[in-house]
């Protein structure tokens, strides 16, 4: 089945509503509706009868769970917003920046916003932008939000976030060891492998999972 933030944007596109639109008709902000088409969050479940009933969708339609549009025409169930409970157990994490599939880039450590991820889903301690194509036969692409645990160690042949040289230059490369010499291999035949001294290349995370944006 297709998730909500799937559903929602292909709804938005048949309708022919924009965000804007959206936002006005059922009074619910431009950013909340931006983080949804993201996938970054789930709304609540008052907020999802708001956005079906006006793209005349089912609510179970616009969660992705089920293929049938129609919208039955009764009244909405009354309810108490306290008594809502969440669909999913969720956790945030923080974005706190960029880090290269390319040649090498800037990995900005600032905070940039959390993600409210599913905890089933996702284990992480932090997510990064990803700037290039250089893990693209790994399905990670450029502008895509990689997840990490924290770790300082690692096991040949995974994928990692790491700094070369000491510096804040941060890459998403697979690490392999061979004596004293690091290699970190890309995923993109059009990128050779870059080698380096053991003690040049620090590790900072295990890539678990992503996050598609587009």
């Amino acid at each position: 089945m297709e998730t909500f933030a799937v559903r929602l944007k292909k709804l938005l596109k048949e309708k022919k509503i924009s965000q804007s639109e959206l936002s006005k008709r059922t009074h619910i902000g431009k950013s909340s509706i931006s983080t949804y088409l993201k996938g970054g969050y789930i709304p609540k479940q008052d907020k999802i009868y708001l956005i079906a009933k006006v793209l005349d969708v089912s609510e179970s339609y616009l969660m992705g769970w089920t293929d049938e549009k129609e919208r039955k025409q009764t009244p909405p169930p009354s309810f108490n917003l306290s008594d809502i409970k969440p669909i999913v157990k969720t956790v945030k994490i923080p974005l706190i920046g960029v880090i290269c599939a390319g040649n090498g880039i800037y990995a900005d450590e600032n905070l940039e916003r959390m993600l409210v991820v599913d905890s089933n889903t996702i284990t992480a301690d932090y997510a990064l932008t990803v700037k290039g194509d250089s893990m693209i036969d790994e399905n990670i692409l450029n502008g895509d939000i990689a997840f990490f645990e924290k770790t300082f160690n690692f096991e040949s042949g995974k994928i990692y976030a790491c700094i070369v040289n000491g510096e804040n230059t941060g890459a998403i490369k697979k690490v392999h060891q061979q004596g004293n010499k690091i290699i970190l291999e890309s995923a993109n035949k059009d990128y050779t492998p870059q080698i380096y001294d053991i003690d040049d290349v620090h590790i900072v995370g295990k890539y678990k999972g992503l996050l598609r944006t587009e």
